[in-house]
């Protein structure tokens, strides 16, 4: 379904024009009509009629009152201007559309940039983390990132039609980035790094650090540039060369790598554990005797597979209690994996947990009230902490110095 095809998701606010044209202030939390209307009724709602817009409500405008909502719209005030927003890659291949605001000017720009989202929201609390990983993104204003925020809308707006598309995975990767500063004490830099669904062309223009611009095609590898996605005043990126001899960008703000379209994938298959799986299940089951049948020579040797027990289901991402054994569990992210290890951890005198990335690390010893070995010298502090639950890095035990790379 194309964006024209699709329906917005949001409450329109018929008696809010502007930014409170009419000086009710009532009008902030009442008057909502929750709508679905296609991208063009929406331009002539908000950008003709200059109607307010959020997300659809269960009653006054709260956020307990949120219902629903598949729009998400970020507020630049400073910083972008909108000519360097529309060539922003990441605008360019996700944003819906782009319109100025009341208080725009040739000397102060400030436009809204609107998102359409490839699904319904019904979580508040993952609206909030949709609308924060998008306003980073965009250097925008991390305060207006609340579920039921109200969008105003002007009557004298310009409006850059765009229609790009936001995917299931930049919609992962939006809550990734908002989610760890959420739910952990790190700070948002230290989000772990990886590579982004966003993608650059061959000719991206980058501005190297002493302010010369030059397409990426051209640039030398370990170049140190001004991120191309994010606004970056002071150059944070440099480029990078991958073992097909492909360019692209590493920003240390973002944490992130971008990689032109044509950029050849790894040979990593993300269901090699699942098809590994189920090729272990098969075997273990080819290898058991039949109940009816005499054992062969071949079914007396011992075999290592026909102890082996694999699941393969949908629902809890672990079981109800743990077997004699090594249990592995593999599920998708935001499913709950750290709550269960939590609830089975609670049973027994001692865990351990062990993982490839330290800021994962503390954040999950956050949630599950382990001690972590990065923090050993604040356990004393600790009133609640269990002495004999902790975690460590496999990095401590293959070197000696701790590095995140």
């Amino acid at each position: 379904m194309t964006n024209l095809e699709r329906k917005l998701k949001i409450a329109l606010n018929p008696d809010l024009i502007d930014k409170n044209e009419a000086g009710n202030a009532s009008l902030f939390a009442h008057g909502w009509v929750n709508a679905e209307v296609t991208p063009d009724e929406f331009i002539a709602a908000v950008t003709q009629r200059g109607w307010a817009y959020c997300a659809q409500l269960g009653g006054s405008r709260k956020g307990s009152n949120f219902l629903a909502c598949n729009v998400a719209s970020v507020d630049v005030d400073y910083g972008l201007t909108v000519e360097e927003a529309l060539a922003n890659p990441f605008v360019r291949q996700h944003a819906l559309l782009l319109y100025t605001t009341v208080r725009h000017s040739s000397n102060a720009h400030r436009f809204r940039v609107v998102f359409l989202l490839p699904e319904k929201i019904t979580s508040p609390r993952r609206m909030r983390a949709i609308n924060r990983g998008l306003t980073r993104c965009l250097g925008g204003d991390m305060a207006a990132t609340d579920p039921t925020r109200i969008s105003f809308g002007n009557r004298n707006a310009q409006v850059h039609r765009i229609d790009g598309q936001v995917g299931l995975e930049l919609l992962r990767e939006l809550i990734a980035d908002a989610a760890l500063p959420d739910n952990t004490d790190l700070p948002a830099q230290e989000i772990v790094s990886r590579r982004s669904v966003v993608k650059l062309p061959r000719d991206q223009e980058l501005r190297l650090a002493d302010g010369r611009p030059m397409l990426l095609c051209d640039a030398l590898p370990r170049s140190v540039v001004h991120c191309p996605v994010h606004p970056d005043e002071n150059p944070s990126a440099y480029v990078v060369q991958n073992r097909h001899g492909v360019l692209g960008v590493f920003c240390s703000t973002c944490a992130k790598s971008f990689w032109p379209v044509d950029h050849r994938p790894d040979d990593y298959d993300p269901d090699d554990f699942v098809k590994a799986a189920q090729a272990v299940a098969a075997a273990a089951a080819a290898s058991r005797p039949e109940a009816d049948a005499s054992p062969s020579l071949d079914q007396l040797t011992p075999e290592p597979l026909t102890g082996s027990s694999v699941h393969l289901v949908s629902g809890r991402p672990a079981p109800n209690e743990l077997l004699p054994g090594i249990t592995l569990v593999r599920s998708k992210k935001g499913s709950g994996k750290t709550e269960a290890v939590k609830r089975l951890a609670a049973r027994v005198k001692t865990a351990l947990l062990v993982g490839h990335r330290r800021t994962l690390i503390r954040g999950s010893c956050k949630r599950m009230s382990f001690v972590c070995y990065l923090d050993v010298s604040k356990k004393a502090a600790l009133p609640h902490s269990h002495p004999s639950s902790d975690a460590t890095s496999l990095d401590d035990f293959l070197w000696e110095d701790e590095d995140d790379q």
